[in-house]
């Protein structure tokens, strides 16, 4: 017998790299209101904040596994929504 489990990803407690959480959780819930994926450039105007924070914050949402990363059209990359991101996630 072959059994899956499902479980959200899980931020790992030995990474003591700061994270901009609050960033996170807004890009989080505004990429799950999405019905479609979207670029960097169409998220960073979305979100108030700082252009290299809002980078940072998207950034770990994707290596977390809380947003898809995908190639887009004219070598642009597209982010989606895996799974909601909250800042009591970690």
């Amino acid at each position: 017998m072959i059994r899956f489990t499902f479980a959200p990803p899980e931020l790992r407690s030995d990474d003591s790299e700061w994270r901009p959480t609050a960033l996170m959780e807004t890009i989080s819930r505004h990429l799950e209101g999405s019905d479609q994926a979207q670029s960097q450039r169409a998220v960073r105007a979305a979100v108030t904040g700082k252009t290299e924070t809002k980078a940072l914050a998207l950034e770990h949402l994707v290596k977390d596994g809380f947003v898809s990363e995908t190639d887009g059209p004219r070598g642009a990359t597209l982010y989606a929504s895996v799974t909601p991101f909250r800042v009591t996630s970690g």
